[in-house]
């Protein structure tokens, strides 16, 4: 495995609308797929379902500020992690990635079960710090230092602002 991938997690209209910093976010969001895209990287899209969110939902949809390409992989699912009874896992096999760009929402949620589900898997994994979020920006804070606690002891994950993981490679 050597490629990377970025994953944007359920950065969906029911998802993030009350979400911290949400513009900000969506923004650095883009940045991070515009690097992906000059780069070669794929851009994988991961989209949440539940009984309150079904599948063609408004609430289900991406938000209309992030333009997925007919390219881009979609990965549609009913658990925490991107990984879990998806074919998430096969996707990168089949790209030859390692090292996964983790971005999205929700900070507690989906975005931290697929970072330490990716670890586990034996990714390597750069959380985009300033390119997640929830409704809390305690919550956000938390995980970053949670993930940065954690990344001291392992070495195969980075906790960057966008800014100092830019350009994408």
């Amino acid at each position: 495995m050597s490629s990377s991938a970025l994953v944007v997690i359920d950065v969906q209209n029911g998802v993030v609308l009350h979400a911290w910093q949400k513009e900000q976010v969506i923004e650095r969001i883009n940045q991070a797929i515009d690097s992906a895209r000059s780069a070669g990287i794929p851009v994988i899209w991961v989209q949440h379902s539940e009984e309150e969110m079904p599948i063609g939902s408004d609430f289900w949809q991406i938000i209309p500020e992030l333009v997925p390409q007919p390219k881009d992989a979609r990965i549609d699912k009913i658990h925490g992690s991107s990984f879990k009874e998806t074919d998430l896992a096969e996707i990168l096999a089949e790209e030859n990635v390692g090292h996964l760009y983790i971005t999205g929402s929700q900070s507690e949620n989906c975005v931290n079960a697929t970072t330490v589900d990716a670890l586990e898997r034996g990714f390597r994994v750069t959380l985009i710090s300033d390119a997640h979020t929830t409704d809390d920006e305690r919550v956000v804070a938390t995980f970053n230092e949670k993930f940065l606690q954690m990344a001291d002891s392992h070495a195969g994950l980075r906790v960057e602002l966008l800014e100092k993981t830019l350009p994408l490679s």
